[in-house]
């Protein structure tokens, strides 16, 4: 199976897990400087992927299907930053108004485990200013219909 990924053509679930592993390399503090280059390097690599896959790039479109495998990904992480992080990259991709068919499929058949997930989602985090959109994200979901249904 091919993924847009470079050279490497490694899958969402590979690119995150590789970060992860990276990231849990760095928060050891008995590493040696040149390892944490290394380390810090590889995890910088990631990023970049990771960027490419929410953005695009100048001569590729942003890939909202492959942000919707990266999205468990993220959200099952054990760090919660990461979660956080995870959660503002959702928002965004909710905000875009021209959602595929497909990706409207899947937030649709997914529209009550969303919002059951996100009510319960990190709730001691609610005077955190950043996160006062999730009950807007929320409400958002819950909005979401078919389009044969909203033109009735």
């Amino acid at each position: 199976m091919w993924f847009p990924f470079g050279k490497s053509q490694k899958s969402p679930a590979d690119i995150v897990k590789s970060l992860k592993e990276s990231l849990a390399v760095l928060e050891k503090q008995d590493i040696s400087d040149k390892k944490a280059e290394k380390v810090t390097k590889n995890a910088s690599k990631k990023l970049v992927a990771l960027k490419e896959i929410l953005y695009g790039t100048q001569e590729k479109e942003p890939q909202t299907a492959v942000v919707a495998q990266l999205a468990p990904e993220l959200y099952n992480n054990e760090s919660r930053n990461i979660q956080f992080n995870a959660f503002h990259v959702f928002k965004v991709f909710m905000a875009n108004p021209n959602k595929t068919q497909p990706i409207l499929d899947i937030l649709l058949v997914n529209q009550n485990k969303l919002i059951e997930f996100l009510s319960k989602f990190q709730n001691d985090r609610m005077e955190d200013e950043r996160f006062n959109d999730k009950a807007f994200l929320v409400e958002q979901i819950r909005d979401l219909k078919r389009p044969a249904q909203q033109e009735a």
